[in-house]
């Protein structure tokens, strides 16, 4: 994605307000000069979550969770940080520059698709009064069980059996057969012309995050309709199958808020168990799961439960496409339903506690699989055995955590009576060079584990002052060099600052936090921030600041200086010895000087 010029992320900032992003998510009131909300982050009793207008920035004193707005909406919504810029930037009214400069007339003719796409879901939806093939439908649908209300929600309906209904509709309203044949819903006849691509089927529009729809899904539902049962849109400019999932646009904040996602197949095995209260679901527009639509899911979770359909084809071969969800970093659960049922069918006979009973009830996906290729191989059969376990080696070596890893190949083994170094061994050839920890990624840069932080309080206290007041940082630049502060990321902090002084560039705790690419290190800038509700006299709390860390560094030269004595003693170095020992007295003499000028102050803090 194309990095977003700074300027521009500034003017996105300068023109939002975070308590009205916040507040437009969760319901905030008013304590003093902040606002104060129930964590959404996390489930507590006593409200623990602030939003601060003047730093525009959130803290959670319970889970921890701070930064600014792009952090907050990057959080709640999953997105990415060029995503939160983007988002932001359409409600203030700010261009951002695309990845590839956009010409006036591409975007005009992608706009007409998505226009085209609306025009012909009105179209659809108008048949079901309409057209008398269209009222059998629309009755078909609430003799499945849908509701009217999930009926107009999905925007579902029906195209009827003239083979250019939709065309001659399209031109009635200025839309050229030319850019339905873009959109998918035209085809061109060799001879001249063209014709609708769907025809007598309840149409099911696939709509993406922003609410536009890309394309459409088309069901038969008589017995005697010709073709397949479904057909759906070829892909287009604006519609790519494997990037999207059905009915995500309806479903993100439930799969966020429970922090797991159903993966079904079908439409009406999503929208079905969503009218009875199974709310965190998605459907995979009747494909594989892609790399793309499982990336896309890890924003909201990293829990997942498939349900297979015990009539499907080919049930391994499905299978092992669900290694991806292995090796993407989520937890897979599965689950068989009953001979003849869906999830369609069966919330309808069993009801949503059942179905979420069973979805609660699932097997991980190494028991899964193996209880399939033990009903499909006899364990008993050597060759059997090395069948089984090359079936299963695919999804061990995806497992990134090396215990699980570990007790998967153990289980393999108790399982099949065969040694654990032999299955080592055949795992070797299947991923040799596999690593057995993951680190975090963030922009092709290698990130350290999360971990909760203790910073020296001289140096929070100080870097909290300066944030909040950007007038004070050429008297500590004065005074400290970058290599005085011990912390790496205070000591990369002040970097920012100093840098930002010299070119007169005023920062913000709420604009500092863009500078900082690490995400894990964004909530540590609200902390600093809330250690200066204790400071009455900032100057004198600024001077005992210096005054600490330079006495703190002192001590540590002088704790260094004391071990290499006694490595000289060691060696019986008379000379090293004195030459370390005149270094430390004077070392405590300078330290002495400091002692009592800033206990007092930093003690209160």
């Amino acid at each position: 994605m194309a990095i977003i010029p700074d300027h521009i992320i500034d003017q996105v900032q300068e023109r939002v307000d975070i308590v009205e992003v916040v507040g437009s998510y969760i319901p905030l009131k008013k304590a003093g000069r902040n606002y104060r909300a129930p964590c959404p982050f996390h489930h507590e009793k006593t409200p623990s979550f602030m939003v601060s207008p003047d730093k525009q920035i959130f803290h959670c004193f319970g889970c921890g969770a701070g930064g600014n707005v792009f952090g907050f909406l990057m959080k709640y919504e999953r997105l990415e940080f060029p995503e939160a810029v983007r988002s932001l930037a359409q409600k203030a009214g700010v261009v951002v520059p695309s990845e590839r400069r956009e010409s006036a007339q591409e975007a005009s003719a992608t706009s007409l698709l998505y226009a085209a796409n609306e025009l012909a879901t009105d179209f659809f939806q108008r048949n079901f009064k309409e057209d008398k093939n269209g009222r059998q439908a629309y009755d078909y649908l609430i003799k499945r069980g849908l509701t009217q209300e999930m009926i107009s929600t999905f925007k579902l309906g029906f195209t009827s059996s003239g083979r250019e209904n939709l065309l001659s509709f399209a031109r009635q309203k200025g839309v050229s057969p030319e850019i339905l044949e873009k959109t998918g819903l035209a085809i061109a006849r060799q001879s001249g012309g063209y014709f609708d691509r769907f025809r007598n089927r309840i149409m099911f529009p696939i709509i993406d995050m922003k609410l536009r729809i890309l394309g459409f899904g088309g069901r038969v539902f008589l017995k005697e309709d010709e073709g397949p049962k479904y057909m759906n849109s070829p892909e287009t400019s604006i519609y790519n199958k494997r990037r999207h999932l059905y009915g995500l646009n309806f479903t993100w904040k439930h799969i966020r808020d429970e922090d797991q996602v159903i993966i079904v197949e079908g439409y009406l095995d999503l929208i079905i168990p969503l009218q009875y209260g199974v709310k965190n679901i998605v459907a995979s527009l009747g494909t594989s799961l892609t790399q793309e639509q499982i990336r896309f899911l890890r924003r909201y979770t990293k829990n997942a439960v498939v349900i297979f359909d015990p009539d499907k084809a080919g049930e391994l071969a499905t299978l092992r496409s669900l290694d991806l969800l292995l090796e993407e970093g989520l937890s897979v659960g599965v689950v068989r339903l009953p001979q003849g049922c869906d999830p369609d069918s069966f919330v309808k006979k069993y009801g949503p506690e059942e179905f979420k009973k069973r979805i609660s009830d699932a097997k991980n996906l190494f028991d899964y699989k193996m209880s399939v290729l033990l009903s499909k191989y006899d364990k008993t059969v050597l060759e059997d055995k090395a069948k089984i376990v090359e079936e299963m080696l695919p999804i061990i070596s995806k497992v990134p955590n090396a215990v699980l890893k570990a007790g998967y190949i153990k289980n393999l083994s108790d399982a099949l009576l065969i040694e654990e170094d032999a299955i080592w061994q055949e795992l070797k050839k299947i991923r040799p060079d596999y690593p057995t920890t993951r680190t975090k990624e963030n922009k092709g840069q290698i990130k350290v584990e999360t971990r909760s932080k203790k910073f020296r309080q001289s140096e929070k206290i100080l870097a909290g002052i300066l944030m909040d007041d950007n007038k004070c940082i050429k008297l500590v630049r004065e005074k400290l060099c970058l290599e005085e502060f011990q912390d790496p990321l205070i000591r990369k902090i002040m970097d920012i600052l100093f840098k930002c002084s010299d070119q007169s560039k005023k920062v913000t705790p709420g604009t500092l936090i863009n500078y900082l690419e690490d995400s894990e290190t964004h909530s540590f800038i609200p902390e600093f921030v809330d250690t200066l509700e204790a400071v009455i006299d900032r100057q004198k709390t600024l001077d005992d600041c210096i005054v600490r860390i330079k006495q703190d560094n002192l001590k540590e030269k002088l704790n260094r200086l004391q071990v290499e004595i006694a490595l000289a003693q060691n060696r019986d170095d008379e000379e090293r010895i004195n030459k370390l020992i005149a270094e430390c007295s004077g070392l405590v003499r300078s330290i002495k000087a400091y002692e009592g000028k800033t206990k007092e102050t930093l003690q209160k803090i």
